[in-house]
């Protein structure tokens, strides 16, 4: 006797994994789940995605560790340099060239009172549509200003400011340098920054070696949006406490931030990293954040 099928069917029909599952009888409560996790993921990789190639990669290289590296995967927004060549829009996000401040803000001082340098501004609109951005405010810029400094940089929370214009209403207008800044801290060459879906690792949710593996294995950017921060510097890897503090950017600096005509960075092989606490970004407030400076290996 053939299997009876919905109505309006025909003998092509194939079920649904929720039918697959709701088919299944005489399992207890923990095997339903199992079973509700393989369909999902089985689900997951039939897609055509970044998540999906991602668990297609993971179920080749680590086939008895892939739910456990699966179940470990946060999403993060992986920054990029734009390659098209064209000048960023103003208020689009960048590196470099000169901040396009709300009208009336001006060029912010550091800690001393004393001008520091621009180094990016993201749009976090642009940030909408992947994965992990629900952390994020829907609209507004961040922008990101440190000393050059060397001495200073090696503190780990060098002189800086840091600026969130979160009112679309008002108008912006790019904002020239003032005159005393420092004549390293010259305007950065200006690159337009692209975002694309990425994954991390929780670093409590594999053994050490098997983390450190995998989560090389993953794509990177030249920075990234949320996830885990990869500190050389022992101090800064200290300080961050992961029950208490968020990664909401990392940018490298090394081919990023740098002057016209220069190859490598005034600021080395180092990267920068925004931290705040996990209930101020989860409340929406973005004012008190520290600006880190890792000067790398």
């Amino acid at each position: 006797m053939e299997d009876e099928k919905p109505d309006g069917t025909d003998a092509d029909y194939a079920p649904s994994f929720e039918e697959l599952l709701n088919s299944i009888k005489d399992v207890d409560d923990e095997t339903q789940k199992r079973i509700q996790k393989h369909l999902t993921r089985l689900e997951e990789i039939a897609e055509d995605s970044p998540r999906a190639r991602l668990l297609k990669t993971i179920s080749t290289r680590w086939p008895e560790q892939e739910e456990e590296i699966a179940d470990g995967l946060r999403p993060i927004l992986l920054i990029r340099l734009s390659t098209d060549g064209s000048p960023p829009a103003l208020g689009a996000s960048k590196v470099g060239g000169v901040p396009d401040l709300p009208v009336g803000v001006e060029w912010p001082l550091g800690f001393d009172d004393g001008p520091v340098a621009f180094v990016a501004q993201i749009n976090f609109a642009e940030c909408q549509g992947l994965e992990g951005c629900s952390k994020l405010p829907a609209q507004g810029l961040l922008y990101m200003f440190c000393t050059t400094d060397r001495a200073d940089l090696f503190e780990g929370e060098p002189e800086c400011a840091v600026l969130i214009g979160d009112d679309p209403a008002v108008d912006l207008k790019p904002v020239d340098p003032p005159e005393d800044l420092d004549e390293d801290a010259e305007v950065f060459t200006e690159i337009g920054l692209e975002f694309e879906q990425g994954w991390t690792l929780d670093p409590s949710s594999l053994p050490g070696e098997l983390f450190e593996e995998v989560e090389k294995s993953l794509p990177r950017g030249q920075g990234q949006i949320l996830g885990t921060p990869r500190f050389h510097n022992e101090d800064l890897q200290d300080g961050f406490d992961p029950e208490r503090d968020e990664l909401l950017l990392a940018l490298n600096a090394f081919g990023v931030i740098r002057r016209p005509g220069d190859i490598q960075s005034i600021y080395g092989g180092g990267a920068f990293y925004l931290v705040v606490g996990k209930q101020c970004l989860a409340n929406g407030d973005l004012e008190d954040m520290a600006l880190l400076f890792d000067p790398g290996p």
